[in-house]
């Protein structure tokens, strides 16, 4: 799992032990790649994230577009793309 856009900032959120969905998201944390930079830094949520030991996706990104993470890398991988 990769957090974009505003989600990046939800992942501090999520991992701390008083948020209702903390335990959903234990459950799902060896799924869990990080949360794309960019969105992170977009929200202001870069030292927060660092902090909550989650990783900073800085690859895979559109060359002359670094902003934009390229889901395609993650697609050839196998990995699914979920939007919620």
């Amino acid at each position: 799992m990769i957090s974009q856009g505003a989600g990046a900032c939800r992942t501090v959120e999520f991992t701390k032990p008083t948020h209702p969905a903390n335990v959903v998201y234990d459950a799902v944390s060896d799924k869990i790649v990080g949360a794309f930079s960019a969105c992170a830094d977009l929200f202001g949520a870069t030292e927060g994230v660092a902090a909550s030991g989650v990783a900073l996706v800085r690859e895979k990104l559109i060359r002359g577009a670094e902003e934009i993470l390229d889901l395609s890398w993650y697609l050839a991988d196998a990995y699914r793309l979920i939007t919620f």
